[in-house]
């Protein structure tokens, strides 16, 4: 009986010993976690922050950004203003050089050349059996409507026939004398071709202020082509 009782007061102490142990362990998994979570947690804010600081810093560097684009757009902006204003500056200069030269052409008073020019040579002609052509710089350089508006290198070439666009009022400009040197009025050989006739007229005086009058008319309708046109014949009394 005594045998008994002991075996049974061992198995109770036993029991309290086990579920002793059951609880300590039972708490220990209750409280193990907790230094994870704190670790956890600590991991999330720094990662938060680490995040914010980022953020910031991407917003101030697309500020800084944005900021030097808008000022190099603004200068951009101030240099394109400036040519378009010079642009405008030298048109409306040039255009009133152009009215004042062309105001003057028309009314005769340029200087840089005389209004009418007797077309008289007798340097070239011994005698002149037509009327003399009396040549209008008025009429002709003048702008439409006043004038026909021709450029100076319509009748004013270099050596080698191109013309002279860049001639400005009061510059030089040489007789076709000066090149077209032969006297007198030529005469047509029969064996010779109209083109080579053509091209040996020009080496005199005759045939070159003759090419350069006669074929600018017949490109113009109003423009006279016919000799008595130039060379009127003298009032008969």
């Amino acid at each position: 009986m005594k045998h008994y009782l002991l075996a049974i007061a061992i198995a109770i102490v036993l029991s309290f010993s086990i579920a002793g142990c059951g609880r300590d362990t039972a708490e220990k998994k209750e409280t193990a976690p907790e230094p994870a979570q704190k670790e956890v947690s600590r991991a999330v804010e720094k990662g938060v922050e680490k995040t914010e600081e980022t953020m910031e810093e991407a917003k101030e560097e697309v500020t800084q950004t944005v900021e030097k684009e808008t000022e190099e757009t603004k200068e951009t902006v101030e240099t394109t203003k400036k040519k378009a204003e010079q642009t405008v500056e030298d048109t409306e200069q040039a255009v009133s050089e152009a009215a004042e030269s062309a105001a003057a052409a028309v009314s005769g008073e340029s200087g840089a050349f005389p209004d009418e020019i007797e077309m008289k040579n007798t340097d070239a002609f011994e005698t002149h059996h037509k009327a003399i052509v009396m040549f209008s710089h008025k009429t002709h350089a003048a702008p439409k409507p006043d004038g026909y508006g021709i450029g100076c290198g319509q009748c004013h070439h270099d050596n080698d026939g191109q013309p002279l666009t860049d001639l400005e009022k009061g510059d030089a400009v040489q007789g076709c004398l000066e090149c077209h040197d032969k006297k007198g009025k030529p005469r047509k050989p029969r064996e010779m071709s109209r083109e080579e006739w053509e091209t040996k007229k020009l080496a005199y005086y005759y045939g070159a202020i003759h090419a350069n009058c006669v074929n600018c008319h017949k490109k113009h309708e109003e423009a006279p082509v016919k000799c008595t046109d130039c060379h009127p014949r003298p009032e008969q009394k």
